[in-house]
């Protein structure tokens, strides 16, 4: 989809949401708090120096579309810009929208969460897209979960690989965890800083839920990095 003009919804023709987001958030840019955030961010994006709560207000003061599809083509083309801010309004909307359980092709929807993450990749984007958006498609869909995250594992690209392992991070009772383990366990050997945080962080998390469970994988897989295992094993 072209964002140009705008879309209808209903009878009503509504602004361009990237076109307004653009001109909403460059009034709000501060060329010193960007080189801040850059600086942050060890440099791998640039910014328009908008802090969280402004950027976000002025995000959901936005009009999006409703239909998932045309929300990730808004997406995408917030991708394409090069400032982060952009990415982030992207994640944040998707995320809202799939809280609320849209009926979805999951397929298709989970190819465009891919491109997502393997686009402008780093924690900050990945860790929205992968358990808020990714994550919300897929609760419920067992068979898919289970699909998708073997999928990811088994990629060569190291931030599929922490999505697939940071997918249920927000399952709490309903994380599978024969998925979860394996997914951690196919990865062991990762020598990447964010495979292997990613793993603790999974652990520590349904820790929260289940730590004897938890303790019981840590102490069965000596293997495991030591940042895993420190990170996983904080509350139990």
């Amino acid at each position: 989809m072209k964002h140009s003009r705008g879309y209808a919804l209903g009878s009503i023709v509504v602004a361009d949401p990237v076109v307004s987001l653009s001109r909403a958030l460059t009034k709000l840019a501060d060329p010193e708090r960007a080189f801040a955030m850059s600086a942050y961010m060890r440099d791998q994006f640039a910014f328009l120096g908008v802090p969280t709560p402004e950027r976000r207000k002025v995000c959901f003061e936005v009009v999006h579309a409703s239909d998932l599809t045309m929300l990730f083509d808004e997406a995408d083309a917030l991708f394409r810009k090069k400032e982060r801010e952009y990415h982030y309004c992207a994640c944040d909307v998707l995320a809202k929208v799939v809280g609320r359980r849209p009926s979805v092709v999951i397929d298709q929807a989970l190819k465009r969460c891919e491109t997502l993450i393997t686009t402008n990749s780093w924690w900050d984007t990945v860790d929205t897209l992968a358990p808020k958006v990714a994550g919300g498609i897929l609760r419920g869909h067992a068979a898919e979960i289970q699909r998708w995250t073997k999928r990811w594992i088994e990629s060569n690209d190291i931030w599929l690989q922490r999505s697939a392992i940071i997918l249920q991070l927000h399952y709490k009772t309903d994380t599978d965890l024969s998925v979860l383990f394996d997914r951690i366990l196919r990865r062991a050997d990762s020598k990447e800083f964010f495979v292997q945080k990613g793993a603790g962080w999974a652990l520590r998390e349904h820790s929260k839920i289940d730590p004897k469970a938890i303790r019981a994988f840590i102490n069965a897989n000596p293997h495991l990095s030591a940042l895993t295992k420190r990170e996983g094993g904080k509350y139990c």
